[in-house]
């Protein structure tokens, strides 16, 4: 947690964030519901059997459980594979608004 908190201090305070010092604990919970999803082998994202969506045209994706969220940053998650907490803690870290986040908060929220 210690490590995370600096890693996204470090980011705010070099201007490669515009993730709003109190907001670095809310990214460190999503971060942390991903980490045990993949560790339970819970993990919706990582678990979902369903054909890449790679080739379709840009929808929502419904996901059991989350609701809809942005289908091309939940295929970005997907093709992340067992990185992909660490593509969630950035994602939020650079930009708690933007679609790769909001992908993973619906995911991931607590």
């Amino acid at each position: 947690m210690l490590l995370g908190l600096v890693s996204a201090l470090v980011l705010v305070c070099c201007g490669q964030a515009t993730v709003e010092p109190d907001q670095v604990a809310r990214v460190e919970q999503v971060y942390a519901a991903c980490v045990e999803e993949m560790l339970r082998s819970t993990c919706k994202v990582s678990n979902d059997s369903t054909p890449s969506a790679a080739s379709s045209p840009p929808a929502p994706v419904f996901v059991a459980g989350a609701g809809q969220v942005d289908s091309a940053s939940y295929q970005r998650l997907r093709d992340a594979g067992d990185a992909m907490c660490t593509l969630v803690r950035q994602s939020c870290s650079k930009d708690w608004s933007g679609s790769a986040c909001l992908t993973s908060r619906t995911l991931w929220a607590k």
